[in-house]
């Protein structure tokens, strides 16, 4: 390590114990120690140290929410065996169905583990095992029961811990495939209410899967259903402004920014904003809408410091800087 990369090294360790510090205050700290650094030299490596931290709160961050993420997965996950072991099969696939679709990074593995320490495998094997049954079934004899589209979800889930995006888009299509068809057969057993949350549910988990496969038009019109369905749920808005955008279809993409401005007053920002106000400024720039664009662009800036996340493609905003620079300098 150099001599600049070590003075940085010991400016980050004062400033985890003391996070007000300022330049002035580190340079002073260090010469009283019999240093003879210049502020040239204290600043310069300062900076490099407000970088390790930005890395580290952010590092904290994901590790914070993985950890609670997981923590809920594997409570309604365990909710699901237990209703196994009672021999309560149709409501367990409900259970595990709805951790999905609610935390999508699904932890078979995780939970496997979580399962053994509790002696509750052949439970867990039991759920995965009626799962391969249901959906062979429907594939084989189209069989669809209320329980056919629970198992295409946790089959999807599946898939996509083993990174297979496109099987884990196959199955959540077969989902919404079976949950149609058998709400339209028997929507007497299956309330109205239930079909459009869960359906909605499917198609926002499709519309994010198409994201990830580079098939943004088809994501557009999946997310869109969606929010037809379920016109509150944020999380699927902030998908759909970025897909808009990819997909080269800017209209609408301000005006959903918006509604997730004026959420975000309300009920608190989520670092799942940066891409949205991004690419809300890009396309406010579009139509010569200049100012509009700076407003949202400084947005966008204000919570990716915030939260240290450029978005779900870093390169957008690297995109709405030079389209800034273009639309500024032409007005």
């Amino acid at each position: 390590m150099d001599g600049e990369a070590e003075l940085a090294q010991e400016i980050f360790t004062l400033r985890t114990s003391d996070a007000s510090l300022t330049i002035k205050q580190v340079h002073e700290l260090l010469n009283t120690q019999g240093r003879d650094l210049t502020a040239s030299q204290v600043k310069k490596a300062f900076g490099k140290a407000t970088k390790l931290l930005a890395a580290k709160e952010e590092q904290a961050l994901k590790q914070q929410e993985a950890s609670s993420q997981r923590i809920r997965m594997l409570s309604g996950l365990s909710q699901a065996v237990t209703f196994q072991q009672q021999g309560r099969s149709s409501e367990a696939l409900e259970y595990g169905a709805l951790a999905f679709l609610n935390y999508p990074d699904f932890p078979s593995v995780a939970l496997e583990k979580e399962v053994a320490a509790s002696h509750r495998v052949a439970h867990h094997t039991a759920i995965f095992q009626s799962i391969a049954k249901i959906t062979t079934a429907y594939d084989e004899d189209k069989v669809n029961t209320e329980d056919t589209h629970r198992a295409f979800v946790i089959a999807a889930g599946l898939c996509l811990q083993s990174k297979d995006a496109q099987n884990a888009l196959t199955m959540a299509q077969a989902a919404q495939s079976s949950l149609e068809t058998y709400f339209g057969l028997n929507n007497s057993s299956m309330s109205a209410e239930y079909y459009s949350t869960r359906s909605a549910a499917l198609y926002s988990l499709t519309g994010s899967l198409l994201v990830e496969l580079s098939f943004y038009k088809d994501s557009v019109t999946a997310l869109d259903k969606s929010l037809e369905l379920n016109p509150n749920s944020i999380q699927t808005r902030q998908m759909r402004c970025v897909a808009r955008f990819k997909a080269t279809k800017f209209a609408g993409i301000v005006e959903d920014a918006a509604l997730l401005k004026a959420d975000a007053a309300k009920n608190g920002a989520t670092k799942y904003l940066v891409g949205p106000f991004l690419v809300a400024a890009m396309a406010s720039y579009m139509t010569a809408k200049v100012q509009e664009g700076n407003e949202w662009l400084a947005l966008g800036q204000k919570y990716a410091k915030q939260f240290t996340y450029l978005g779900p493609d870093p390169r957008i905003y690297d995109m709405a800087l030079k389209t800034q620079k273009i639309f500024n300098k032409n007005q």
